[in-house]
């Protein structure tokens, strides 16, 4: 029943994961299109003008990661005791380290914008310090994040299919998710262009990461399918 419990928390954790980032997404489109960090005094007035939009869902993503680090602990717990020897040590910690360090480059990224909005706050605002640290935001969020995701998939994919602590079809999944985010990287030689598509900043890396919600929300669903199903097989046997 041990293992049940954790899988009960993982599940609910992963869940209210997605949930949040559900709830957080239209922060994303309420401060409207930002103009081109070339212009650094119009971006400047531009973070000034939503400077309490870009804290909160700096501060919404970090509930989020909060959630993500209980779905971790929960997934590389479950991975350890499906297989015991040192295969399943190995990928445990791997998938472990690479999700720890996923988290810490998007608060990276969030550090980096809520620094930007800080600077804006009480009109003493110096604009080319609010262009820099956002800048600095763009490849946490970006390639170096994709490429931290894609290994964490990768390695959570492996994982699956060597130890069946999951579905084995969401192994495919992950497997598939982390070549999409490697295909995203090389966008970062473009430039930073919010309105572009294939750009540091622009859609290609928010579409990259769709797969990766895809494979956590259901992952977490099938967590909890289980831990119900089980419940009710005990409860029929009088357990």
């Amino acid at each position: 029943m041990k293992d049940l419990k954790v899988r009960g928390f993982t599940g609910a954790f992963g869940v209210a994961s997605i949930a949040l980032i559900l709830v957080a997404q239209p922060l994303w489109f309420m401060s409207g299109t930002a103009p081109p960090l070339e212009e650094t005094v119009q971006f400047s007035e531009y973070v000034s003008r939503n400077n309490a939009i870009i804290l909160t869902r700096s501060l919404a993503d970090t509930l989020i990661m909060a959630c993500f680090l209980v779905f971790l602990a929960g997934l590389r717990y479950l991975i350890r005791q499906t297989r015991t020897d040192g295969e399943g040590e190995w990928a445990s910690t791997l998938v472990f380290g690479a999700g720890l360090v996923f988290a810490m480059l998007t608060l990276l990224g969030d550090a980096l914008a809520c620094g930007a909005a800080l600077d804006t706050i009480g009109g003493k605002a110096e604009p080319s310090v609010v262009r820099a640290l956002w800048e600095g935001s763009i490849p946490a969020f970006g390639a170096m994040g994709l490429i931290i995701m894609a290994l964490f998939m990768a390695s959570v994919g492996y994982a699956t299919l060597v130890t069946s602590a999951l579905p084995r079809w969401t192994g495919w999944v992950a497997c598939a998710a982390a070549i999409g985010n490697l295909v995203a990287v090389p966008a970062i030689y473009a430039g930073a262009n919010a309105t572009g598509f294939y750009t540091a900043d622009g859609l290609v890396s928010l579409l990259s990461e769709l797969p990766f919600l895809i494979w956590a929300l259901a992952v977490s669903i099938s967590m909890l399918v289980v831990k119900k199903e089980a419940k009710a097989k005990a409860s029929a046997y009088g357990g």
